[in-house]
């Protein structure tokens, strides 16, 4: 769990475990409709053979098919919100991952460990094009050039040699 801001905090974990009802409820929901309809479908049609009958039926069978598909995607989307809840958990605990091992190799570019600061503290600045990740790969971060010697190590040229 990380305290995001204020009283709000996210909890990926339940995020995972909850998803998997989404799936249960829509399947539920989409019961629920298919049966509704059947038992409109029993009354028949109770509107007459006159005009106004007719000009009902016309109205009503329209809003009424509308209405059903409305009802059935919602029953189609509810699982989808489970997989966005599951999705959204999962991205959550890697980002933290990734967070966690930036900031561990960003320590280790500390100014007291004898490293250029940036531009800001006076230091020569520049652009760090990528960190390493074992979880997520490549990731690239705005940062000074000794910050991008200290986490990929010293810059290779295509012969092996430093640039």
């Amino acid at each position: 769990m990380r305290r995001v801001s204020g009283t709000s905090s996210i909890h990926p974990e339940q995020l995972n475990a909850v998803s998997g009802r989404f799936s249960e409820v829509g399947r539920d929901l989409a019961e629920v409709i298919r049966q509704d309809g059947e038992r409109l479908d029993d009354f028949g049609d109770p509107w007459g053979d006159d005009e106004e009958g007719k000009l009902f039926a016309r109205q009503y069978l329209s809003a009424a098919e509308l209405g059903m598909r409305a009802l059935m995607m919602l029953a189609i989307s509810v699982p989808q919100i489970g997989v966005g809840l599951s999705q959204m958990g999962s991205t959550y605990s890697l980002n933290e991952t990734d967070l966690a091992t930036i900031t561990r190799q960003l320590g280790a570019s500390s100014p007291a460990a004898g490293h250029d600061p940036g531009p800001a503290a006076g230091g020569g600045g520049g652009l760090l094009t990528s960190v390493d990740l074992p979880s997520s790969g490549a990731i690239g971060l705005a940062m000074n050039p000794g910050l991008s010697e200290a986490i990929n190590g010293p810059a290779r040229s295509s012969a092996g040699g430093p640039r």
